[in-house]
């Protein structure tokens, strides 16, 4: 993890007022002995982490006492809570360990705090460095190897008295966002103006810690086709600042980690259903362009299994499954003659965006032309798109309805809106879920709701800004969430509030101007001349407790050789600054 200066001066000088309140110890130089005395020099010390560690606090341990290693020239030894029998008077203790001393401290934190903090026993010094959870424990042995790299752990042969106590969310309650240059990561060549090729871009991570970024290089069409030859995965190995073209060793991963120790990767797009003389069976659903839906229930050629995907660290492979959607009521769409688009297709839609994972259990949203979930009853809106959400208790086998956001006339802004679709959950830091709902194409308003029981139940839909296909959330360790969301114009919009309740204002990213009448040819909807700047489509991916990058498309951006523009793929980074 990067280490911003200015959190650095805000840790240094926290620290350097408790160790002058605290006092120094005397000056005069020990005897060379390596016995404990009054003074209790770093060599003596112990580390000590939890039996249970997990991989990433046992390696953040070990980078640790790599950096002991370049103080003292030697490490410290190593051992666990449980192993009593190598227990010394001087230890430093990191996360929650079984000793005494550590329960006591770590447990008056509060979300966000960690702490590095001494305590002198009758034999010893224990050293204990934690926080409120795994999270923020890795800040504190990070603060602490900071601490022995610049030197300010020892002072006249003896380990500093310390008591230091930090609080993340309290660092970043008032912030301002701090947006770098846009770099360029591909371009299409003068051809290339149509929708769909060097758009939608994703982010993730490698199963090795790189940056992975990819696109599409095909028609925005259920029908597919119409692909541009070219490179649509590019990989950083040094924090984004330069990108090579991906190799099969570049395993993407999401972050939704499952109990069996596997990440989801999201549900496998389907194929187009045929089933010959569809007409012999009555829509549940009717009405013009893709209006048409079935029940999957009520057709018999119709295989309800849907695939999904998940990564396993353990032999690096990814791999899909068969999972099973317990709905009565899923919908598969006539997209033409004897021609069926399946739900799967459209849950894949939200791979990146709409699981999160609660205590264990994986949430999914997605959306279809809406009707009682429950029931499958339709009504005189059931043209229109809602939003369902799904359970699974069981690493993703089986996945249950679970709730409902239903599109009313009260929502009908426009004429052109579209109902409830594309949409995007987080989990709150006060342990709600936000999720932000697109409701139309350009300048139709966007909306969230709000769930405090596990999505079970939504509140009322908020309008959350007059436009917004695509939006993204994401909380930041830092705790600040940040929504990424436009058409027309790029937006950004943050809040530090732990329910998600009060938003800043948007800010909008500057895009390449338009200086002349082209549009986008191609656009499923036919209507081209909303999109002469981008798809406003985006994707966030945190790098960092307090940054995160924003990948975006331009369409009228300057070509990086030759003259002219071109369609773009770009990312930049964006920090969150504390401000007083």
């Amino acid at each position: 993890m990067k280490k911003k200066w200015i959190q650095q001066i805000c840790l240094f000088a926290a620290l350097l007022m408790v160790l002058t309140a605290c006092g120094t110890p005397s000056k005069k130089e020990p005897e060379p002995t390596n016995e404990i005395g009054s003074t209790y020099p770093l060599s003596s010390f112990q580390l000590v982490r939890p039996d249970d560690a997990s991989d990433e606090l046992t390696a953040a341990v070990m980078s640790l006492n790599q950096a002991v290693k370049t103080y003292l020239g030697k490490t410290l030894p190593i051992r666990t809570d449980l192993n009593a029998a190598n227990e010394t008077a001087c230890e430093i203790l990191v996360g929650d360990t079984t000793r005494a001393q550590s329960k006591e401290v770590l447990g008056s934190l509060v979300d966000g705090d960690y702490v590095i903090k001494s305590v002198e026993t009758e034999t010893g010094m224990k050293l204990i460095v934690g926080g409120s959870d795994e999270h923020f424990t890795l800040r504190a042995v990070t603060a602490l190897t900071s601490l022995i790299e610049q030197k300010l752990i020892e002072e006249n042969g003896g380990v500093k008295p310390v008591s230091l106590s930090y609080n993340l969310y309290e660092i970043y309650k008032n912030y301002t966002l701090q947006f770098g240059e846009a770099t360029v990561i591909a371009q299409g060549n003068a051809n290339i103006n149509w929708w769909g090729p060097y758009q939608f871009p994703k982010l993730y991570y490698t199963a090795k810690g790189d940056l992975y970024i990819s696109w599409a290089m095909w028609n925005d069409s259920v029908f597919g086709g119409g692909n541009v030859e070219g490179v649509n995965e590019m990989v950083s190995e040094d924090g984004g600042k330069t990108w090579r073209e991906a190799t099969s060793a570049d395993t993407p991963i999401s972050s939704v980690k499952m109990n069996n120790g596997k990440y989801f990767m999201g549900f496998l797009q389907g194929e187009l259903i045929t089933v010959e003389n569809l007409s012999r069976y009555t829509p549940a659903i009717s009405g013009t362009g893709y209006t048409k839906v079935h029940f999957a229930s009520n057709i018999e050629e119709y295989d309800p299994v849907v695939y999904a995907l998940e990564y396993d660290p353990n032999s690096g492979v990814t791999s899909k499954f068969p999972t099973e959607i317990k709905w009565p009521y899923m919908p598969v769409t006539e997209v033409a003659e004897n021609t069926l688009y399946p739900l799967a297709s459209t849950m894949a839609i939200n791979n990146r965006v709409g699981t999160i994972n609660i205590d264990g259990v994986l949430y999914h949203c997605t959306y279809s032309r809406g009707f009682d979930s429950k029931t499958g009853t339709v009504s005189r809106r059931s043209g229109y798109y809602s939003v369902y959400v799904f359970r699974s208790a069981d690493n993703g086998r089986t996945w249950d309805y679970h709730s409902q956001v239903t599109f009313t006339e009260e929502y009908m802004t426009h004429s052109n809106s579209e109902g409830f679709n594309e949409c995007s959950m987080e989990i709150m830091r006060d342990g709600s879920v936000v999720m932000l709902i697109r409701c139309g194409d350009t300048e139709r308003p966007m909306y969230m709701v709000r769930s405090t029981d596990n999505c079970a139940t939504w509140s009322k839909p908020q309008k959350f800004d007059d436009r917004g296909v695509y939006p993204q959330i994401q909380t930041l360790g830092c705790g600040v969430t940040v929504a990424t969301y436009g058409r027309l114009g790029l937006w950004v919009r943050s809040t530090s509030d732990p329910s998600g309740l009060v938003w800043q204002d948007p800010i909008e990213i500057e895009m390449s101007p338009v200086e002349d009448p082209q549009t986008c040819p191609n656009h499923p909807t036919g209507n081209s001349g909303y999109h002469r700047e981008s798809d406003f489509y985006t994707q966030i991916l945190p790098i960092d407790d307090d940054t995160f990058l924003l990948a975006y498309t331009d369409f009228h951006y300057p070509a990086q050789s030759g003259t002219g523009i071109r369609k773009t793929i770009l990312i930049m980074t964006v920090d969150i600054v504390p401000t007083k």
